[in-house]
């Protein structure tokens, strides 16, 4: 997003909207404002923005929201020619000059913002397994944190499996695990779970009725990236959906009878927010460079946030 200098904004649209002075202030010639030594910061958006004065410009000031903010020019949603053009978000561009796009000067103020579906609540992971069961799951595949995979969490999430869905780890139970997860992935532990996932497809002889991550990001970014690789393998190589430069930045085949397997996303760790997101991120050891995979169809399709997941971490840790 990027903003105009308020000097653009006429001086009686900003005192009849404000009645403050000093935004009026604001917009003088350059010439006739202050020596920037004594206030270098007064003509950003900035520094009004953080003034006591916001909330009653922003209450008591129609005519500024309306050719300062309102004034935007939403960027197309189709794609670009890497398919990429608005994997996750539409973009905006603020300012008075961006008018436009609409039947009137005020421009086009819609915009976009997607998401997972989220499910809050302490011991809302123990409703896992009815969500498998509505989507009359028989065969799942579970990305776990190795050091996850001893505490509760997991006791919490196969309790739940094999009681409400019938799924259980016993040959033929239904449940694959995965827990060679690598704190902060890099290309080659996305292959080695990509090639898991692979392998227990072929071994099933078709492909999961669910994936479910429980982790932090890094166990997230992992589910994705194998649930992408082992719906649609690439014809190219792993580099045909990793975003340029480092890769081709190709999009997800659309059409046909090939489909993303639903993700079940359960954080154990706050902050990342992998769970709402289409970014699947990694560290490129070739290159020694951080890059990732970005795709609208990669978000999850639920988000479990359970408190009770973080009950164990520092609350330093917890808190971000």
């Amino acid at each position: 997003v990027r903003v105009e200098s308020r000097r653009t904004m006429p001086a009686k649209a900003m005192i009849s909207s404000c009645g403050r002075s000093r935004f009026a202030r604001l917009s003088r010639p350059r010439s006739t404002r202050p020596p920037a030594s004594r206030d270098r910061r007064s003509s950003t958006l900035h520094s009004s923005y953080s003034s006591v004065g916001m909330k009653a410009m922003m209450a008591a000031a129609p005519v500024l929201v309306r050719t300062h903010i309102t004034r935007a020019r939403r960027r197309p949603l189709a794609p670009n020619r890497r398919g990429f053009g608005s994997s996750s978000s539409s973009s905006m561009v603020v300012g008075p000059h961006c008018g436009g796009g609409g039947d009137n000067d005020d421009g086009d103020p819609i915009c976009e913002l997607a998401s997972s579906a989220l499910r809050y609540g302490p011991s809302s992971t123990s409703e896992l397994g009815h969500d498998l069961a509505r989507m009359n799951a028989r065969r799942v595949l579970l990305f776990v944190d190795p050091h996850v995979r001893t505490l509760a969490p997991y006791v919490t999430v196969m309790t739940s499996m094999e009681k409400h869905a019938g799924l259980t780890l016993e040959e033929d139970g239904g449940v694959d695990v995965y827990d060679r997860i690598r704190v902060e992935p890099n290309d080659v532990s996305f292959r080695r779970a990509i090639e898991y996932a692979n392998d227990r497809i072929a071994h099933h002889g078709g492909p999961y009725d669910a994936v479910i991550a429980l982790g932090g990001g890094s166990t997230i970014d992992t589910a994705k990236a194998a649930n992408l690789y082992s719906c649609f393998p690439p014809e190219g190589g792993f580099y045909d959906y990793v975003n340029p430069p480092l890769g081709l930045g190709l999009p997800i085949p659309r059409g046909g009878s090939g489909r993303m397997t639903p993700l079940i996303a359960v954080p154990t760790t706050a902050g990342t927010g992998s769970e709402t997101t289409g970014v699947a991120i990694f560290d490129d050891v070739p290159t020694r460079s951080k890059t990732g995979i970005a795709h609208r169809d990669l978000r999850p399709a639920l988000g479990i946030v359970d408190p009770d997941n973080m009950r164990t971490l520092p609350g330093s840790v917890a808190r971000y």
